[in-house]
């Protein structure tokens, strides 16, 4: 477990060393540009990191699923993370047995998203693409996160998106209503006097 957190102290070192020597002979806007990939890339070491020590969601040889069944640990299976620092892979102990989707724990632990993209890039790209065209918001991702997103899964972040808003509002309870409450009904003519 050291190594990856000496990566990370040697990347912060190299981030310093950049700043104090070879930056010097750069324009502010040069370094910027350049000090965001480098911060990117301990992001993502960071990141790595955090999920190296949550280990694999392993929880004894069975467990119990969603709907009752006994599920066998089958094997650990790997899946790519893509957040705002890149691309991450997660080690995951996968449970299955026949007629059960299969589970794998750690996915409930880590809240993980139903498709590969962060819950970030999701909220970038999905504020970005309500503003503009899917092409220009997929461009501006591109040149600033090393993160690649196909208009097609911008399309689909977008459609769940108001999806999720249509849910959370049928979810959501009525306001109370207050009987005792005082409503002035104030109407105005075409001249704008008051009635």
């Amino acid at each position: 477990m050291e190594r990856p957190i000496s990566d990370m102290a040697s990347m912060v070192n190299e981030i310093l060393t950049f700043v104090r020597r070879e930056a010097q002979g750069m324009v502010i806007g040069e370094v910027e540009r350049h000090l965001l990939s480098l911060v990117m890339a301990v992001g993502r070491a960071a990141l790595e990191e955090f999920v190296t020590e949550k280990g694999t969601g392993y929880a004894g040889k069975e467990i119990v699923d969603a709907q009752g069944s006994w599920c066998p640990y089958v094997r650990d299976r790997s899946c790519s993370y893509r957040s705002i620092f890149g691309t991450v892979s997660i080690r995951r102990a996968y449970y299955y047995t026949p007629g059960s989707p299969g589970v794998f724990p750690l996915d409930g632990e880590l809240n993980m998203p139903e498709r590969g993209y962060s819950y970030v890039v999701q909220e970038f790209s999905s504020r970005l693409a309500v503003t503009m065209s899917y092409e220009d918001a997929q461009e501006i991702l591109n040149s600033f996160f090393p993160v690649k997103i196909p208009i097609r899964s911008l399309e689909s972040i977008v459609g769940d998106l108001c999806d999720d808003v249509d849910r959370f509002y049928e979810e959501k309870a009525p306001p109370e209503v207050c009987l005792d409450a005082a409503v002035t009904v104030a109407t105005v003519d075409k001249e704008g006097g008051a009635a």
